[in-house]
């Protein structure tokens, strides 16, 4: 590894300096005696259609968002039956790690949710239990905020399109992320202490 490091030109790092550049100087400044270059490629994604591009491949909850109004979506946690905020709720098996295991229901791990929650939330609100884009969904007009588990790619769509966000991190680098995202950039509220993931 020393011997490939030698030979490499620099580092890609999946960030931008608007965000990082504080942090990027500092790496550079502490790799003096190597003097390799540090470039800032982020962020690395890129919409493939815009939302006003041809319809014929749009993901349903892209069409419930063309009937919300500007900045809608503001919530998305347990109490939304109550919160009457409009949502899309991503609901998948990592999900039952964060307490919603007790909705499981018994047929091939689908996690069920209480009992006519969707029927009251129809309208206002849709809970998507696959795939969804992602990048279309925070870049949509419609979209209000992102509750956030703070993975670094999350953090960098969801600021490079304008979205605040809601921070719940995990595990590994997201309470690092969500505390940047906080306390630092400030452009977002955290929802989920970390020291209280120590109780899960």
């Amino acid at each position: 590894m020393a011997h490939e490091w030698m030979l490499n030109s620099g580092e890609f790092m999946n960030s931008y300096r608007e965000v990082e550049g504080k942090y990027l100087d500092l790496l550079l400044a502490n790799n003096e005696k190597d003097k390799k270059p540090l470039w800032a490629v982020g962020p690395l994604h890129m919409l493939l259609e815009s939302h006003e591009s041809s319809d014929r491949n749009r993901h349903e909850c892209l069409e419930f968002l063309d009937k919300q109004d500007a900045n809608s979506i503001n919530e998305l946690a347990l109490g939304l039956d109550q919160s009457k905020h409009r949502f899309i709720w991503v609901l998948r098996e990592a999900d039952k790690k964060m307490g919603v295991e007790k909705f499981e229901a018994k047929e091939r791990n689908k996690i069920k949710l209480p009992e006519g929650f969707e029927e009251r939330v129809e309208g206002r609100g849709m809970v998507v239990r696959n795939w969804v884009p992602k990048l279309e969904i925070l870049g949509h007009p419609s979209t209000g905020g992102f509750l956030s588990d703070c993975g670094w790619n999350s953090c960098l769509e969801s600021i490079s399109m304008g979205v605040p966000i809601a921070a719940w991190p995990n595990n590994a680098d997201q309470p690092y992320n969500a505390v940047f995202v906080t306390s630092v950039l400030k452009i977002g509220i955290s929802v989920w202490s970390w020291a209280r993931t120590r109780d899960l």
